[in-house]
């Protein structure tokens, strides 16, 4: 069979998700029509960043700002790029990071038994190191309950995450390599998630190299302006670790791109499904430029 495409032009594409607890990063490379070769950026490219329109706080062709950057994104602030490339018309992009909402209280309690259902039915993506399969009915488990209090009267979007670090000296626990556990409400049995790789703190720490983990999503529909908990059940970690909660607090625009990642996701293998549009807060462009806090409490064991 001869398939014929219609003409497309290429697009600027910028990819970008600001906050305090990792490395960020203005990525920007050429989108292209499904018929067309690769396009090479040969020619260096300008990214302006911009907060509350008022100046620019950095101009170059790559915008990288490490944890220890001394620019200091405020919160309940917008910020705003500008992307220029010979030949295109200028992209331009902007989001408003959310104030962190603070984890009020985080009981947790060691326990053996049986893993929900939804643990076997949740992605994995290594199969070389998820080798470990626990017993169903004797497994040992931890089982967090993080609460905090939901601001009242604006739509909240969140992230809850938790990561395992190992010390040095110890191995890594083989009953955290399925890291699945961020997949974990009891209330929705298949939550939208966003998948993640946290770093090692090599030399201070070491374990895996960029461990996967399936982080959850969820907005306040449901709590709004009221105290609010989340329950997360785990594999048990081994004596030395520490597990990191961190309580995410999303721009609306992250929300809605990662809900659309996850949408994909889950209908990336069916031919029959639906195509999904990825959301997009640029002009002249594609691409998504979003901002997030965080708070975070480490719990060592």
């Amino acid at each position: 069979m001869t398939f014929s495409f219609p003409e497309t032009e290429p697009l600027l594409a910028v990819q970008s998700f600001i906050g305090p607890d990792r490395d960020s990063r203005v990525r920007v490379t050429m989108a292209r029509g499904i018929q067309d070769p690769a396009i090479q950026m040969d020619i260096d490219c300008q990214v302006d960043l911009f907060e509350n329109l008022s100046g620019t706080i950095s101009t170059q062709g790559y915008l990288d700002f490490p944890v220890d950057s001394s620019i200091i994104f405020g919160e309940e602030k917008e910020y705003s790029i500008e992307v220029y490339y010979p030949g295109f018309e200028t992209v331009t992009a902007k989001d408003i990071k959310p104030h962190a909402v603070r984890i009020s209280e985080i009981n947790w309690r060691l326990f053996t038994g049986e893993m929900p259902e939804w643990y076997y039915d949740t992605p994995w993506t290594n199969t070389y190191y998820d080798v470990y399969v626990p017993n169903s009915r004797a497994t040992l488990l931890i089982e967090f309950v993080i609460t905090f209090d939901d601001p009242p009267g604006i739509d909240n979007f969140y992230c809850m995450g938790m990561n395992l670090v190992t010390p040095s000296g110890l191995p890594a626990p083989v009953n955290f390599h399925n890291i699945r556990c961020q997949y974990a409400l009891y209330s929705d049995p298949d939550p939208p998630f966003q998948m993640y790789n946290y770093r090692t703190k090599y030399p201070y720490y070491y374990g895996w190299h960029n461990p996967t983990t399936y982080e959850i999503l969820w907005k306040d529909n449901d709590f709004d302006g009221s105290r609010h908990s989340i329950t997360i059940i785990a594999p048990r970690p081994n004596v030395g670790a520490k597990c990191i909660i961190s309580l995410y607090s999303l721009s609306e625009n992250y929300y809605k791109y990662m809900i659309d990642r996850w949408k994909y996701y889950k209908v990336s293998e069916d031919p029959f499904s639906e195509p999904i549009r990825l959301h997009s807060n640029t002009s002249n462009g594609c691409g998504i430029f979003a901002m997030y806090s965080v708070d975070k409490d480490t719990l060592q064991f």
